[in-house]
């Protein structure tokens, strides 16, 4: 190898090796996603909308963080279907967002995490005027963080009786298609975990247990429980059972159910698989 070629070879392997850094230096540095549950708790921001019909996100005047990760002031953050986003969306089109993309919105909402990456169910908001002052993050905690078990709960009642479910799911009215937009609870129901080929959701069947009814089925919301079921999943041969607990709302018209739990269900051959 002449010594022309050597140099070349060697300011190569130079460039790369100082390429490799650069990408490791951004990934270090890149926020790792907030624990699943996490509570925002009345956070300013913007709202946009990806397209005529496409996702909502929000986009936060200040960093959140918690012990595990952080979402940073500007970051863009998908709101998941929910009754909640639909008066938002209705909210937002009363104000002609059309004109101007940005709608000041102040949120409440719990914190989901999917695949190393954070999403937010909204549950309460307050529209915000669009020449509002930014509030400046504050530079240390001056608070417990209502998320661990045990700190003092600071929110007002009234935003906390907003923050939670009011009632349980009753499939007999499900099936009549009740016109409620409050959000319910399903506790630990059995059924089916199922990814269609036509859907971007997974969508939880619920199991008749060997009755002859009409089966009931929900679009699943991204989850660290649903993460954990399909990972449970992808190693089975045939499918699983799974005693499900989650949040039921409706966006739409279409029924969406949040899972906060997702247990497998073993029946001991009681019933068909």
């Amino acid at each position: 190898m002449t010594v022309k070629k050597l140099t070349i070879l060697i300011s190569a392997l130079l460039i790369a090796a100082s390429q490799s850094e650069l990408c490791t230096a951004g990934l270090k540095h890149k926020p790792k996603p907030l624990r699943e549950g996490f509570v925002i708790a009345g956070i300013d921001g913007e709202l946009l909308r990806a397209g005529e019909e496409g996702e909502w996100f929000v986009k936060f005047d200040q960093p959140i963080a918690d012990d595990k990760g952080q979402i940073e002031a500007g970051q863009y953050i998908e709101l998941l279907p929910a009754g909640t986003l639909e008066k938002i969306a209705a909210a937002a089109t009363a104000t002609k967002m059309k004109k101007d993309p940005a709608f000041g919105i102040r949120l409440w909402g719990r914190v989901t995490r999917y695949e190393n990456k954070n999403f937010i169910f909204p549950t309460y908001f307050l529209p915000l005027a669009q020449d509002r002052p930014k509030r400046p993050a504050p530079a240390t905690p001056a608070e417990p963080n209502i998320n661990e078990p045990g700190d003092t709960i600071i929110l007002p009642d009234d935003v906390l009786q907003k923050l939670r479910p009011k009632r349980l799911v009753n499939i007999a009215q499900l099936r009549m298609g009740p016109e409620s937009q409050e959000d319910s609870i399903l506790v630990e129901r059995a059924g089916f975990i199922l990814k269609p080929e036509s859907s971007p959701y997974c969508t939880f069947q619920l199991d008749a247990l060997g009755r002859n009814i009409e089966a009931i089925s929900f679009r699943l919301l991204p989850s660290k429980a649903l993460e954990d079921a399909n990972i449970t999943q992808a190693g089975g041969m045939v499918r699983f059972r799974y005693k499900v607990t989650g949040i039921l709302t409706k966006y739409k018209g279409q029924y969406y159910l949040l899972p906060q739990r997702a247990i497998r269900f073993y029946n001991y051959e009681n019933f068909g698989r």
